[in-house]
Parts: structure tokens; sequence; C-alpha cells
């Protein structure tokens, strides 16, 4: 009887949180299912249960997993408040793709941080292991790739797990307060993509008191810090009388921000994360940084050097990537050839003059390219003399390039002031007819090379019908 009681109210429960999520969401749910997994950590004589949500063939506990394996978000909840109240998060990860958990411990006021970090620490090797069992409901559904957002409670449990563990990709923390153990103390071994959200209308986890001590500490080498403009601690969950008059007694929070709208900025922004960090989709955090940039809810402070193009350093004879961890691996080119012999984070310059560049390949599997580092050195040109280019328009209507005091078949680049390329070109004699494209005039660089070395380079101002050389 007991089993069959446990049963009942499971799927009652199931009902409920399906239903709750239609409410609060104005969208039916999604094709997913719940699995009650109830766990037990024999290094701590502990049980760890978590609900486990998981795209299926059908709706309800246990239904047949779809496919798989999938990666994995653990959301952890804040301190009293019920796990459902993150449904929205359920469905939108659910329904892209993902496994969802949500760890149900230390459900209590008087929660015990180091012990749910460590719930929270413990659940990749469940949930893998889990994964092997051919009588679960996510046998062969749990993919080696997991992610963290955790809110108020959990937000700082889950900084510290994931510096106690090696087991996380990617963190996304919702307003994390300042505790002990200490979250701040704890960021600073973090080496994982580190995304903090937080309210400005936070009455519970203060901006300076609380999150940006943690932020600031964080170790890895990409973090953004977001801040939504009328965000509420309590509003990173469904609305919850409890945490609601906590909220309203420590502080008086002025023109709140509708919650759907701040739960569109939590789904918004942790699914870019996820997806980059967890699918390697190499275009989402392009997309995230240019949307945070143009986005009138949030203060976006950006310190992710994988989204941007990675620095080059020149020091002594040796151009090189400088070093950030998400690097795996870099290739070269020099005047847009590929140097196949140059497989490091750093290259010699005695290839001579030319246009160089890096290659990136970062640990999620995507690609940066460096900025162009022109070099430029006289005793490369000195070995045949001092070249002399000239671009003119001759009588027959045509742009021709004449070039001496160089070997033959050289190469003729042109870019424009950004930087892009106009034309590229062999000049297999003295005398090379150009193909300019059509009507153009500006400023623009030119560089001619001879096996990688740059022989001759400058700028020209073109007019439809002459060229004047610029210093």
């Amino acid at each position: 009887m007991k089993d069959l009681s446990t049963f009942v109210s499971n799927r009652i429960l199931t009902a409920l949180l399906l239903g709750l999520c239609i409410v609060l969401t104005g969208e039916a749910a999604g094709q997913y299912a719940v699995y009650y997994a109830n766990y037990q950590d024999r290094e701590r004589d502990r049980e760890v249960k978590a609900d486990v949500f998981y795209p299926a063939t059908g709706l309800g506990a246990n239904a047949p997993l779809r496919d798989g394996p999938y990666p994995v978000v653990i959301v952890a909840h804040a301190m009293g408040v019920p796990v459902y109240f993150y449904s929205y998060l359920v469905r939108k990860f659910c329904n892209e793709g993902f496994v969802v958990v949500l760890p149900k411990t230390e459900m209590s006021l008087s929660a015990d941080f180091r012990a749910f970090a460590k719930d929270i620490a413990f659940l990749p090797d469940a949930l893998l292991a889990d994964s092997k069992n051919s009588e679960s409901p996510i046998y062969g559904g749990i993919e080696d790739s997991f992610g963290l957002i955790g809110h108020s409670m959990g937000g700082s449990c889950s900084i510290l797990a994931a510096a106690w563990s090696n087991r996380f990709k990617a963190l996304v923390a919702l307003a994390p307060p300042e505790w002990e153990p200490s979250p701040a103390a704890a960021a600073t071994q973090l080496q994982i993509p580190t995304l903090i959200i937080t309210g400005g209308s936070d009455g519970v986890t203060s901006l300076q008191e609380h999150v940006m001590p943690i932020y600031q500490s964080v170790g890895s080498d990409c973090k953004k810090l977001m801040v939504i403009h009328g965000g509420t601690h309590c509003g990173f969950s469904s609305h919850f009388w409890l945490c609601e008059m906590g909220e309203t007694i420590l502080a008086s929070v002025k023109e709140p921000i509708p919650r759907k709208e701040q739960h569109d900025v939590v789904k918004t922004y942790a699914m870019y994360w996820m997806r980059a960090h967890l699918l390697s989709d190499c275009e989402a955090m392009p997309a995230m940084h240019n949307k945070a940039l143009n986005d009138n809810r949030i203060v976006y402070t950006n310190e992710c050097q994988s989204r941007t193009s990675p620095c080059l350093i020149e020091e002594g004879d040796y151009l090189m990537v400088e070093p950030f961890a998400s690097l795996r691996a870099v290739r070269w080119t020099i005047n847009n050839e590929p140097v196949y012999r140059e497989m490091l984070p750093k290259i010699s310059t005695n290839y001579g003059s030319g246009v160089y560049q890096a290659i990136v390949t970062l640990a999620n599997g995507c690609e940066l390219a460096t900025e162009e580092w022109w070099l430029h050195r006289n005793s490369t040109t000195a070995e045949m003399g001092e070249p002399r280019f000239r671009l003119f328009k001759g009588a027959d209507a045509k742009w021709h390039a004449e070039l001496f005091g160089a070997a033959f078949p050289s190469e003729l680049i042109f870019f424009d002031t950004s930087g892009k390329q106009l034309l590229r070109q062999e000049l297999s004699g003295h005398l090379t007819d150009v193909s300019l494209p059509d009507g153009y005039s500006g400023l623009m660089h030119y560089a001619v090379s001879h096996r990688f070395k740059t022989l001759v380079r400058g700028k020209l101002l073109v007019t439809p019908d002459a060229v004047v050389q610029q210093p």
C-alpha cells in the first residue's frame, strides 16, 4: 500500500507541476517527463533526492525517454522556496533538449549551505551512474556535460559546488548572497564560464554588499554580470508569499519589473550561456553579447575573453596569443595563407613582414580569429633592394600594378580601412592588370608579398580616375 500511495502522490504532484507551468507561463508544457530520483551518498551516509525532468515521448512520471543522451542543467532552489517554483526554467530547458534536475534537499529556512553545496556536487556522478542502469527511466539519457543555475542560496551553493568539483562546464548564479561558507572565497577557484544575474531592486542580496564581492572574486577568464532594472530577489522564482513578505520587510521595492519580464531575461541569457558551453553552439556567445548590448532591461558587464577576438602580444622575435584558460589549440596564417608547421600559441616573426593572424580553438570546440597583426621589418626588404610599387590607371582605362625590385610571383592584397580584403591578386611580372571593384574610391591599404615576406606596403587614396600615395 505504501508503494501505491507513493505512486499516486507522485502522479498528483506531477499533474500539479505541469498545470502550474501552464498557469504561470500561459503556455502548455512541452513533451517531457519527471523521474523522482533518490540517491545515496555513501561517503556522507546521506540521502539526496531530486526531481529529474527529461525530454520524453509522453507526459507524467517515468515516461519513456526520447532519444538522448542530453546535457544536464541542475537548478538549485533558494532557501525555503519549493523546487517547482522554477518551472519556467524546467519548461524552457527541457523543450530545448536538456535534462533539468531539481535537488530536493535543505528545503527548510534553517538550510545548511555546505551540505546543500555538497549535494549539488554529488549529483553529476549519481546521474551518470543512474544513466547506465537499464532499469532507470533515464537509461542512456545523461551526457557528461553539466551546467548549474542557482537562485539565492542555490546560487551561492552552486558557486561552492563548482569550486569543489570539476564536473561542471558552466554556471549561472541568480542573486547569490555572501554567506558561510563564503562563495566569494570559493569564486576565486572558479575556472568555468560564470554568469551572475541580479536585480537592481533586490531587497535581500544587495548588489554592493553581496553580489559584487562575489563577481569580482570569480577567477574564470569568462565572466559576465547582468543587473535587471527593477528586478527583485523573489522575482527569480514564481510568486511565493513567504519570500515576498521577507523582501518587503527588508527593503521597500520601488517600481519592480513584471515577474514575467524578469523570467524572460533569465531564460534568454541562461539559455545562450548553456547552449554555448554545454552544446558547443558557436553562435550562442556572439548572439548573447549583441543582444545584451542592446537590451534596455539590463546593465551589462562583460569580462569574457572567449567572446571577443583573443589578443596578440609581440615578445622579442615572437608573436603569441595572450594565454587564457579556455584556449585549446592555435593555428597561424600569414597574409591569409596557413603556416602548417606552426601549431603552438606563438610564432616566430623570422617569417618576415606580413599580416599575421591566429585562429584559436576554444574548449567548447568553437573557433575565434585574433585581430590581424601587421608586421613590418626593413631587413626583410633589404635582401632584394627596396621594392617599388605603383598603382595607376592607363590610357586603356584599366588599373595597372607596377612592381620593381622584387621576386616573382608575388602577391598583391588590398584592404579597406576596416581591414576587409578588397582584392587579392598574383603579380607575375613587373606590370600586371588589376581588377579593382568598379567605381571604388577611398583610402585603402596594400601589401605586396613573396613567400610570406612582405616586400612593400602602404596606403593609397583612390578616386575613380587617379591614385595618390599616402604617407
